[in-house]
Order: structure tokens, then sequence, then C-alpha cells
């Protein structure tokens, strides 16, 4: 059975039986981690850079290396970044993120609805209740976003740069733990 939602920017292909469709197995099987193909995906119709990704959950997990990286990359470089994403499984990056995600946006909502019900706020400003967005007020919210997009993106810059040093360590080496 083929996932429910189709690769919509990318056609990937299974790779061709080889040493590096195996040794990318080899690592997933060593990280713990069950993938059911390792597949091609031909990302140069849309972009130059080299990448890869692990794509689904449970039996439906794979392997995606975009064919940029395959033609670019020696073998033992796609090695590494397999690795990397591969970390980023191990260590869960995906469910911590969207948890966060989520629950940073109740916490965004809840603080928005608290300030804009705050007595002391609503006098400074002279009404006795909330109205509808002004234009200004809506640039501040687009900026207090950015804001906390900013931070988040430095969150996960920081899972990137753990990810890859944990890739590196085990790239090759039998996994003793996440």
């Amino acid at each position: 059975a083929r996932p429910a939602c189709r690769y919509c920017f990318t056609r990937p292909t299974p790779m061709p039986p080889g040493p590096l469709r195996d040794a990318l197995l080899a690592l997933a099987d060593r990280d713990g981690v069950t993938v059911r193909d390792v597949l091609v995906a031909d990302a140069s119709r849309r972009t130059t850079a080299l990448n890869a990704y692990v794509s689904g959950f449970g039996r439906t997990r794979r392997i995606v290396a975009y064919d940029t990286l395959l033609t670019t990359a020696p073998p033992r470089e796609v090695e590494l970044v397999v690795a990397h994403e591969l970390g980023h499984v191990v260590h869960r990056d995906v469910v911590r993120g969207t948890v966060l995600g989520a629950l940073g946006a109740g916490l965004g909502v809840c603080v928005l609805a608290a300030v804009v019900t705050w007595q002391p706020l609503l006098d400074a400003a002279g009404v006795e209740r909330f109205a509808p967005a002004t234009a200004e007020e809506v640039a501040d919210f687009a900026f207090m976003q950015s804001v906390v997009s900013g931070m988040l993106e430095l969150v996960q810059r920081a899972c990137d740069v753990e990810q890859a040093r944990w890739g590196a360590a085990n790239q090759g080496e039998p996994r003793s733990g996440p």
C-alpha cells in the first residue's frame, strides 16, 4: 500500500540495487530504524540542493535521497547525510517539533486572549472591550510572530547541529544508543 499523501514536488523511484543502497539500509538497521525502501527523488527538476530525508511512519518509512545529492557527492558523503537524517528519526525530532509547535500555538492563543481582555490594558487604551484589529495591531502581531518563528528556527538549527554530530559519530559504526 502506498502512503495516502503522494509526493507533490518530486517523483521518487526506487534506488537500484547496489553498494550505496545496501550501505543506506545498513545504516538504518544499525540505528534501529525500520525502512521499507530507499528512493531517489528527481529534485533536479526544481532545485540544485543536495539533500535527503526520511519519510513516513512505521511500515511506510522510506529513505529518500535527492538525485542532485547522488550525482554530486561521493557515496561516503551520501551516507553521512542519510546518517544525519536517521538521527532525526532516532531522536524523534519531528514528533518533538510537532508537539512543541502545537503547544506554542496554543500558548500563543492563550496569551493573546489574556492580553486583549486584560482590564488594565483596556483601561490604558481607553476602551471597554477588544475591538477588531487595526492594521497597526496586525503588523505588531506579525512582528511578534516573526520573533517567535525565529526562536523556533534556532531550536531547529540546534537539532540539526546535534544530528550532524550524531550522524558523524555513528555513521559506519554500530549504534550504542541515542
